[in-house]
């Protein structure tokens, strides 16, 4: 929330009213992340049932199973470090109109992002420890952002952001 809040800050040009639009149609565009989740799992399934109708032979299904499931994996990690790469580059620009396709696409890369983790989770793991790899994958999550959090706090304490010193020049 605090890296949002100097965002949307920086595109208001500190205009509290302009925060406010910025926060709520960020929390508005949080709700469509639903169907962008599915369509990303649905280019999973699609290249994973492609690979697995090109089974020969039983040898071939073990390996072919394992590949496609890799192969599958490798390319919505793709799609998704792509959405992030365009996510970062298009939010340096105080252009309004492009900050509505920066939240789109980071929207998209958050939901892939979660779904990836739980598919390579559940493809490189064995499924009776799903639940409690998942758990620390959120639990090491939650603490980076308390952590990233407290840094900022402890930061602006001593003087030592520089977002403040940039916008204060």
């Amino acid at each position: 929330y605090v890296a949002f809040l100097s965002w949307a800050t920086w595109m208001a040009n500190g205009d509290d009213a302009g925060v406010q639009k910025w926060t709520n149609a960020w929390a508005i565009i949080q709700f469509t992340g639903l169907p962008f989740g599915i369509f990303i799992g649905s280019i999973y399934d699609k290249v994973k049932r492609r690979r697995e109708s090109q089974k020969d032979s039983d040898i071939q299904i073990k390996r072919s199973d394992r590949f496609s499931s890799l192969q599958a994996s490798s390319i919505v990690c793709g799609l998704t470090t792509l959405m992030g790469v365009l996510a970062s580059f298009t939010a340096s620009f105080q252009i309004e109109s492009l900050q509505w396709i920066t939240m789109l696409l980071q929207l998209i890369y958050r939901c892939s992002l979660y779904g990836n983790n739980a598919q390579a989770l559940l493809d490189l793991y064995p499924r009776s420890q799903f639940a409690k790899l998942l758990g620390l994958t959120f639990l090491g999550s939650f603490l980076g952002a308390e952590a990233c959090t407290q840094l900022v706090k402890i930061s602006l304490q001593y003087g030592f952001s520089m977002v403040y010193k940039a916008n204060s020049v």
